[in-house]
């Protein structure tokens, strides 16, 4: 046992050569699997009745109904149902609901100015590249973005469309220019306040540390955000929310 146990340890099976390969095979599997399960699909929708990008779907449908002048319709499961069953062509009953802050629909306003899939995509894509972007500079050898690459959870995040990569480039990226540029860290972990577990444990960490003028860019950052409310009023709309025609 502790031969084996040292054999772990060690891990003398880990060298250059299958780093540099084994990524770039793993690459390959997930490809070849994502191209099967888009196979699979019925038009935009898999045979468990979820969407392409399922994660994606409500802040697809959070866009265009806040772009349509009703940002408080997204905390109303039929109305986001509705713009949810639109998009797919009414093919699937499935319900994903809007589990937000109001302040991450300044995010992913732009989103429903172009149909879906151009949308997913260019979400997908931009994000993937903020966040292997941040994996560079901590960890700035070639072997980073396929290592990247090749770790499941990435290719969970990039076909679901989450918002993975976004939290993971917004903290990797602050805590990178914590120490030179606090108050860019500041901004990047007040953007963090549409993610309410990471927003709340950031400004605690940096009391902790004594991060002062980052936790003060920070919380004017996050100050700004939330002065953008949305009201529930048909009167009244957010001042960033533009009221247009469906």
């Amino acid at each position: 046992m502790a031969s084996v146990l040292k054999w772990l340890r060690d891990a003398p099976w880990i060298t250059a050569d299958r780093i540099s390969i084994y990524p770039k095979i793993f690459v390959a599997a997930y490809l070849l699997s994502y191209l099967l399960y888009l196979s699979s699909m019925h038009e935009m929708v898999d045979r468990a009745g979820d969407p392409i990008g399922a994660d994606f779907v409500t802040s697809w449908a959070g866009s265009h109904l806040a772009l349509l002048g009703h940002p408080e319709q997204v905390y109303n499961t039929a109305a986001i149902q509705a713009v949810e069953q639109a998009m797919v062509g009414g093919n699937t009953q499935n319900v994903w609901r809007w589990y937000y802050p109001p302040t991450y629909l300044l995010i992913v306003l732009p989103l429903a100015l172009v149909p879906y899939l151009w949308a997913l995509a260019a979400w997908s894509l931009a994000t993937l590249g903020a966040y292997l972007s941040v994996l560079r500079k901590i960890a700035p050898w070639k072997e980073t973005v396929w290592l990247a690459l090749a770790f499941p959870g990435t290719w969970i995040n990039l076909v679901n469309g989450q918002n993975g990569f976004l939290t993971a480039a917004l903290l990797g990226g602050g805590l990178l220019y914590l120490e030179e540029q606090p108050v860019l860290a500041g901004f990047l972990f007040g953007l963090l306040v549409i993610k309410p577990q990471l927003g709340i444990l950031v400004p605690l960490v940096l009391v902790v540390t004594r991060q002062w003028r980052c936790l003060l860019a920070d919380a004017v950052h996050r100050l700004g955000l939330l002065r953008c409310r949305f009201s529930h009023s048909g009167r009244r709309r957010g001042a960033l929310f533009s009221t247009r025609s469906g």
